[in-house]
């Protein structure tokens, strides 16, 4: 896959916070439930938001939303769900946000890391995304282990913690695309 670098002044920390980014349909394999309960372990509950976008257009997906949204009520932290909005809404996003993490399974060929590193983000996906290639793990985000809460919670804890990281490594994205 090929993206352009999409170059603009870049706003870090809106609202005096961490924001991180999703983007998936909502289907289990995308494991937004996992994301929700690596951001769980964290202490540090007030210091981030989670935005997740994702499509929802069958009754599978609809059933599946209806989960995250529970799952997001009752783990107290500070998430939002957006469905079905426009590409143009969508890249408004990433510039947004400060970090992108895809915590699916089996990922045959994702795009929206690549649309991440595009827009000057740092990179969290799987070892079982098969665009997981161009994430340089340790340079402009990380590979963790697919299905790992730990993995995934410890590299998120560690964006959290190490703002000045965050523009590095999405300095190396941008670089990268």
């Amino acid at each position: 896959f090929c993206l352009p670098a999409n170059i603009y002044k870049k706003k870090w920390f809106i609202n005096n916070r961490v924001n991180i980014l999703t983007v998936g349909k909502f289907e289990s394999r995308k494991n937004h439930l996992l994301l929700i309960k690596a951001l769980s372990r964290l202490k540090i509950r007030r210091n981030f938001k989670l935005t997740i976008v994702g499509e929802c257009t069958s009754e599978k997906h609809f059933s599946y939303l209806t989960k995250v949204k529970k799952a997001a009520k009752k783990s107290q932290l500070n998430i939002e769900t957006l469905t079905n909005i426009s590409p143009n809404s969508v890249k408004e996003l990433y510039k947004k946000h400060d970090f992108f993490v895809l915590a699916s399974v089996n990922e045959p060929a994702s795009i929206s890391n690549l649309e991440a590193m595009a827009n000057g983000l740092p990179v969290i996906t799987t070892d079982t995304n098969k665009t997981s290639c161009y994430t340089k793990d340790g340079i402009n985000g990380f590979i963790v282990k697919s299905n790992s809460i730990r993995n995934l919670s410890n590299k998120i804890k560690f964006f959290i913690n190490n703002k000045s990281e965050l523009k590095k490594f999405g300095s190396k994205s941008l670089s990268i695309v």
